[in-house]
């Protein structure tokens, strides 16, 4: 196949299903600091996958930050329709686990 191998990017396969890696960017590949360039991961899962796949983004609000869900979308546009967010609370700050109603949309999303 064309494009990127797995082994030119981080991600760690948890099942023959499901591959988890660190939030893509903008900048090439780092293997070191376990950051992949979005396109480049968006390519590798559209040349293996053929789109039957599904981003499922769980994210910490960073404390002090005010990102609305299109800022937090917008790292995902080479993904296309293919990218969904969960925000799960601020990182560093203890509290109490996400909403049930969250939780069920997430669960609800695995399912597909």
């Amino acid at each position: 196949p064309r494009g990127p191998k797995a082994s030119d990017l981080d991600f760690a396969v948890l099942t023959d299903h499901v591959l988890v890696m660190q939030r893509p960017w903008k900048l090439a590949t780092n293997l070191q600091l376990h950051r992949n360039n979005a396109g480049e991961a968006a390519e590798f899962l559209a040349g293996t996958f053929d789109r039957r796949y599904q981003i499922f983004s769980i994210e910490c609000k960073a404390s002090g930050q005010a990102h609305s869900r299109e800022d937090s979308m917008r790292g995902f546009a080479e993904f296309r329709d293919q990218a969904l967010l969960f925000r799960v609370g601020e990182g560093h700050v203890k509290q109490p686990p996400p909403p049930l109603s969250l939780l069920c949309s997430f669960c609800s999303s695995m399912q597909f």
